[in-house]
């Protein structure tokens, strides 16, 4: 059995309205074979034992133990329920659909980027033997391989010294929040799928001195400052950022991120883009330094240490509930960039990839991908009404990006049972 720092707030707080699930969609340029893609799924998980796990309780704590069932693959569009007989107790399960190749995992084993993996090795093996039997590996972890420990070992550290001090990091602040603004009726999770050319985005990102990224945080604020431009409380983009580095533990897979604060400041509403960008990125330099970061994580382990001093399940729950209740504020809308799909040379088979997350019924997200030359924006929202993505589709058409809105489609990730 093991016990994960990284998975506690994950284990506690997840919920039927929000289960803290992902799901990966990978299209194709084909149908899908299904029978070659469950033999890719049973080669590919051989490489990632980690991951072929279900949870129990043991001492008070919900932990991980060994799970010797299959991974499921199956034909479906919607979702599997993970944990759950459906996935034979498993926190991640394989379907597809048409062109489609869905992975959905539970957040408590994994954020995408430790997934990420995964699925290249799930594509790679299933474009060999549906394509090209001599495709090449490079850049693929296969089956057979030796795999590090500090792939596997939980990468918290035991501490952070006391003389590591944040430098300039943000104080949290109550932040505008748009299901409150009265233009939306949160309900029905819905999706847009939304193209860009890669060149065109990165070259448009260095122009105005940013980043894919930092340039999709900053046209979501403009689009919510054009909708509420009297809005009482500050815009601020809960930025995703991937700790790995700063922890020293690349290869980790486990759930290794952080919200950096980027507040869209009165004093830059009415810069040009560019000297927006340039604050933007300058607010995210500061607030991911080393020693902010660090600090996040210390604070991490206080709190995971009280946490497991509470006595039962239940209670535990309740607290981290309570908890994640408290950050409803903390943002108006969040991005996420995982990085490039890096399929190598089964990349010319893939024609997108896009990521869905839990909403809670209150988050806007907006999930970034890179995959066959495209940046794919997964743009997430908890109501149905059109008013913030039409505005920040009005915000690429002002910077004369070129995108196609591929569509849009009601946004369902799996259930989860834990414990």
């Amino acid at each position: 059995m093991e016990k994960l720092f990284s998975a506690i707030p994950y284990f506690y707080g997840a919920s039927e309205e929000n289960p803290n699930t992902v799901r990966l969609t990978v299209e194709m340029a084909d149908e899908i074979d299904g029978a070659m893609l469950q033999s890719a799924v049973k080669e590919a998980i051989r490489r990632y034992p980690y991951f072929c796990v279900k949870t129990a309780v043991q001492d008070n704590e919900i932990v991980l133990e060994e799970n010797k069932e299959e991974i499921v693959v199956k034909q479906a569009n919607s979702p599997i329920e993970l944990g759950a007989d459906d996935s034979n107790g498993h926190l991640l399960a394989f379907s597809w659909y048409e062109t489609n190749i869905f992975l959905d995992f539970f957040h408590g084993i994994a954020d995408a980027g430790g997934m990420l993996p995964l699925l290249r090795t799930v594509v790679y093996y299933y474009c060999r033997s549906r394509y090209d039997e001599s495709l090449d590996p490079a850049g693929i972890r296969l089956n057979g391989e030796k795999i590090p420990d500090e792939e596997i070992r939980d990468p918290y550290p035991e501490s952070v010294d006391d003389n590591i001090q944040p430098a300039g990091k943000a104080k949290p602040v109550q932040a505008f929040n748009l299901a409150k603004a009265g233009l939306v009726h949160p309900g029905k999770s819905m999706m847009y799928k939304i193209r860009i050319p890669e060149n065109a985005y990165l070259a448009y990102s260095k122009d105005v001195d940013g980043s894919p990224a930092a340039v999709t945080a900053l046209l979501m604020e403009r689009a919510v400052a054009e909708v509420h431009k009297d809005a009482a409380l500050p815009i601020i983009c809960g930025m995703v950022m991937n700790i790995r580095g700063v922890l020293g533990k690349p290869l980790a897979h486990q759930s290794l991120i952080s919200l950096l604060p980027l507040e869209y400041k009165d004093a830059i509403r009415n810069m040009d883009i560019r000297e927006q960008a340039l604050c933007m990125r300058g607010m995210i330099m500061v607030q991911s330094m080393d020693e902010n970061v660090m600090d996040f994580v210390r604070s991490n382990l206080k709190f995971f240490a009280q946490m497991r001093d509470i006595p039962g399940i239940n209670n535990k729950r309740e607290m981290m509930q309570k908890i994640m209740s408290s950050y409803v504020d903390a943002d108006t809308f969040k991005v996420s960039y995982a990085g490039k799909s890096a399929f190598g040379a089964a990349e010319k088979y893939v024609r997108s990839m896009h990521v869905a997350v839990s909403l809670g019924g209150r988050d806007v997200m907006l999930e970034v991908s890179a995959a066959n030359g495209s940046f794919c924006i997964s743009f997430q929202q908890p109501w149905e009404e059109e008013v913030y993505v039409n505005a920040f589709l009005k915000q690429l058409e002002r910077e004369k990006i070129n995108y196609v809105l591929e569509g849009k489609e009601i946004q369902e990730v799996s259930n989860v049972v834990i414990g």
